[in-house]
């Protein structure tokens, strides 16, 4: 494969577990993990490929097998240096910057009631079609 076909294509594979109890229209009698692999590229809604047999264990395996297919490396030596010709590890961190960034209900209720939201600069009819 050529290096410039990677170049705007994505691979995020994720392992997701359910709880028992409803999940969505489905109804779980017991605990199941699956590895869910979303490929695709920028700008592209993509595809996925749902595998696994609900153990977390098989979950793990499947994980772990296409992370080292993908990026030639094992999750543990997931912040190598990108190898050649493969896909390379981004990390995420869905955490806020500092404690400004986002106000929480478990903030104190003078921080909560200081929080204004921005100013709306949608046009009249949209923001009049949204309620506001």
């Amino acid at each position: 494969m050529h290096a410039n076909k990677l170049c705007y294509s994505y691979y995020k594979p994720q392992l997701v577990t359910t709880k028992p109890g409803r999940a969505g229209s489905l109804l779980h009698s017991k605990f199941t993990a699956l590895t869910d692999s979303l490929r695709g590229r920028v700008g592209e809604s993509g595809a996925n490929a749902i595998l696994g047999n609900g153990s977390l264990q098989d979950a793990m395996n499947h994980f772990e097998k296409k992370f080292k297919d993908k990026t030639g490396h094992t999750w543990e030596a997931r912040k190598s240096d990108p190898k050649s010709k493969k896909y390379v590890f981004v990390e995420r961190n869905y955490a806020p910057d500092d404690e400004d960034d986002s106000v929480s209900m478990s903030a104190s209720p003078q921080k909560r009631s200081s929080y204004s939201p921005p100013k709306c600069t949608l046009p009249s009819e949209v923001r009049s079609l949204m309620g506001q």
